[in-house]
């Protein structure tokens, strides 16, 4: 084939004019190249392009070319866009690849050559096996049974372990959060090797350690390839890096982002670009800055708060569209209320307009869920398991439920008494329990004596229980968060404020689905099965989802729920940046960042002010996305709802900020509104963020 320049085959054929950026990633002359394409920047056609570029100019043969991406569906698109792009002006065409498979095919020619077998994959029915195993592993060592959210916590910390190669001290680490995980680990481990299974994980592994111990194989593959390219290079995990770097020879071509690197919990390690250059110091580093997608509104309020984080490349993100709407805030609403006035939004779409309602807690999707079943406001959602009846908040209220109406059962018994605030020792619950009778809390008021033994409490506990048992849900759920006190047994358990935002939401679900409810049964039924209301799979206008699942889709309209301190971003973030490690923080930065570069048109994001009562602390990247005018104390913008401790008048709510005379004014609960000086704040001994 002649040579063809690209950018004007595309101009003239396909009425796609490309940008300078765009064409000097295009015809960039073979090397190591690092291209950070910022959201919205039409880098799957500039990949394309550079494909196209690369046949026709430099004649390099399409089976000579290595073309990753980061998953199967990213694989289909850019098959789709070759086809529409350049179908057919070829002889042949380039192939598209996920890192697996092309892992996998390393895998059965290595195999093939040493006259042994490949390990079976567990995929499909066969991940049934592993599902099943875990398990019951998970039970044999911990004795509890292991729910669906704490299968997907320990799957992604056995893949990130994996992929970031940790070393078995510091695979100890997520036993905080996984009872027993290094010995699960060790035993999924040996159970794979025993029967001859490999998951995806091991097969990137495998395939890593095959091109490390055999160098001619390394040298058969990277000798393949006149170019590998990799889209997405920003979620690509330590492991997956190093393979790409063995079969790399000055002809790696990286695409990506690390201001969208959101999957750190999978291993997604963006400092395989933020180091590129050091391994690559010929390198050269290309951008794709024009963001095509969003209003000039929106790109810089998603600027504003990118520039927040310190690791990153700068980038001067910019877009020819309009001005358009400002990025609306809506926060003086109740939790509960959020969910009404999100729905009266989607009825205003119009024909063909589409809208994402994005969430950083799955959970969120519930409550709205439902509000959206009761309008009849169709919806599409893949995610319906979510652990929430498993959740510890859920299952905990809905256990004092039951034991208001069964209080001789010891099972429930067992799981409540340390929840019921009348101070009961383990000793005495288990001379009740050996009992057997059919009101155990009575019997121990009655005939049990015990050290500290608070007769009156323990009255009053049997007097709310007894009255439970008569109530409809909503006024059950009620008592137990404020008259059996569990609201105050959540602040005990959890050491800062920003968890409380997160075990509000999940409470204000229970007390949603109990005033829709008609009896205890119904109630117990709709909280076990609240998830299913999501599932919705046909393509609608309106999309609910996580923000990790919205990765690589864009809509007309984004609204962003509960953009709360310690829901988005997420309680252990802001636990990790407190303990001095800022990582977390940046990716949940990302994530938000992520959520907000989804939108074309208009952008909503939802902060609520109050949840049962309770006041909500509004999510600190409010103060970047609206200009950054708030004054900010020890990193905090100081917005309205964030709680501020005082020694004497307690925990209250900012109510707003002065940054000229350098006030605050903070609502107490018995107290009303008092005045301080922000430098009080800054100071810290008498007033405190909470």
């Amino acid at each position: 084939m002649t040579a063809l320049d690209i950018p004007r085959f595309l101009r003239e054929e396909r009425g796609i004019s490309l940008s300078d950026q765009q064409r000097a990633a295009v015809e960039a002359p073979p090397g190591d190249i690092l291209l950070l394409a910022v959201p919205g920047a039409g880098k799957t056609t500039v990949l394309a392009a550079r494909i196209a570029h690369l046949m026709a100019n430099h004649h390099t043969d399409p089976q000579r070319l290595l073309t990753l991406t980061f998953n199967r569906e990213s694989a289909r698109d850019m098959a789709r866009r070759w086809e529409r792009l350049f179908g057919g002006l070829f002889p042949r065409d380039p192939a598209f690849a996920t890192i697996h498979s092309f892992c996998y095919r390393l895998l059965r020619e290595y195999a093939a050559g040493r006259g042994s077998q490949v390990p079976a994959l567990l995929e499909g029915r066969e991940d049934r096996l592993r599902e099943n195993f875990l398990r019951d592993c998970y039970r044999q060592l911990t004795g509890e049974y292991l729910t669906d959210e704490t299968m997907g916590r320990l799957t992604n910390a056995i893949g990130y372990c994996v992929n970031m190669g940790l070393s078995p001290e510091e695979r100890e680490r997520f036993s905080r959060s996984i009872p027993q995980f290094p010995r699960i680990f060790l035993r999924y481990t040996a159970w794979k090797r025993e029967n001859g299974w490999m998951d995806f994980d091991d097969m990137l592994l495998f395939a890593h350690t095959a091109l490390e111990r055999h160098p001619a194989l390394r040298e058969s593959f990277a000798g393949r390839y006149d170019a590998i390219l990799v889209d997405e290079a920003q979620d690509t995990s330590r492991l997956q890096h190093d393979i790409l770097e063995q079969l790399g020879r000055g002809n790696l071509f990286l695409v990506g982002d690390e201001d969208q690197s959101i999957y750190g919990f999978r291993g997604a390690w963006p400092q395989g670009l933020l180091t590129f250059f050091d391994s690559h110091p010929g390198g050269r580093l290309l951008k794709l800055e024009e963001n095509y997608r969003s209003t000039k509104a929106i790109v810089a309020g998603a600027d504003r708060l990118i520039r927040q984080n310190s690791q990153r490349y700068p980038k001067a993100i910019f877009t020819r569209r309009e001005e358009g709407e400002a990025i609306r805030i809506v926060r003086r609403l109740d939790h509960d209320a959020q969910y009404g006035a999100i729905a009266d939004l989607l009825e205003t779409l119009g024909p063909g307009e589409t809208c994402a309602v994005l969430y950083r807690a799955s959970f969120t999707g519930i409550g709205l869920g439902r509000e959206l079943r009761r309008r009849g406001i169709p919806f599409f959602s893949r995610e319906s398991r979510l652990g929430y009846a498993a959740d510890a908040v859920t299952r905990e209220v809905c256990n004092l439920v039951r034991f208001s109406e069964s209080p001789g059962d010891p099972e429930l018994f067992r799981r409540v008494w340390f929840l019921l605030p009348c101070g009961l020792p383990r000793q005495a619950v288990e001379t009740a329990l050996e009992s057997g009778k059919p009101d155990l809390l009575r019997y121990l008021l009655d005939q049990v004596n015990f050290p500290g033994k608070n007769t009156g409490q323990l009255m009053w506990v049997d007097r709310v229980l007894r009255r439970m048992g008569k109530l409809p849900p909503a006024e059950k759920v009620d008592a137990v968060l404020e008259e059996l006190e569990y609201l105050r047994f959540l602040d005990r358990r959890c050491q800062e404020s920003y968890d409380r935002n997160a075990y509000l939401q999940k409470l204000s679900i229970l007390r949603q689905i109990a005033a829709r409810t008609k009896d205890t049964g119904e109630f117990l039924r709709e909280a076990a099965s609240a998830e299913e209301v999501l599932r919705s799979p046909q393509p609608q206008a309106v999309t609910l989802s996580t923000v990790h699942s919205a990765k690589g889709q864009e809509f007309d309209r984004v609204v962003i729920a509960d953009a709360l301190e310690g829901v988005f971003p997420a309680a252990d973030a802001l636990g990790s940046q407190a303990g001095g490690d800022p990582r977390p923080l940046e990716e949940e930065t990302r994530l938000f960042y992520t959520a907000m570069t989804r939108a074309r048109d208009r952008l909503v994001i939802f902060a609520p002010a109050t949840c049962l009562g309770h006041p909500l602390a509004p999510s600190r990247f409010l103060h970047a996305v609206e200009q950054g005018d708030a004054p900010v104390v020890k990193g905090v913008p100081l917005l309205p709802g964030l709680r501020i401790a005082h020694a004497y008048y307690g925990i209250g709510s900012l109510e707003r900020a002065d940054k000229a005379r350098g006030e605050i004014a903070v609502k107490f609960r018995h107290y009303g509104m008092k005045r301080f000086a922000i430098k009080d704040l800054e100071d810290g001994k008498t007033l405190a963020l909470c």
